[in-house]
């Protein structure tokens, strides 16, 4: 299944560079999320294409 969705990038406060997205309602409920949840990021670079991957950790 491919789903293809766009979020605004913000910025997280005026201390630092942070930043912030807000998770789709899709992926909310595809990954089971809950405020307080933590995810794993998996970057992966091949043929010029940068692949992200977010899964919900399971600590």
């Amino acid at each position: 299944m491919l789903m293809k969705l766009k979020s605004k990038v913000g910025k997280a406060n005026t201390i630092n560079d942070s930043l912030r997205v807000i998770i789709p309602q899709n992926v909310k409920q595809i990954l089971q999320l809950e405020a307080g949840d933590t995810l794993e990021w998996n970057i992966n670079s091949e043929n010029d294409k940068i692949i992200v991957t977010i899964e919900k950790s399971e600590e």
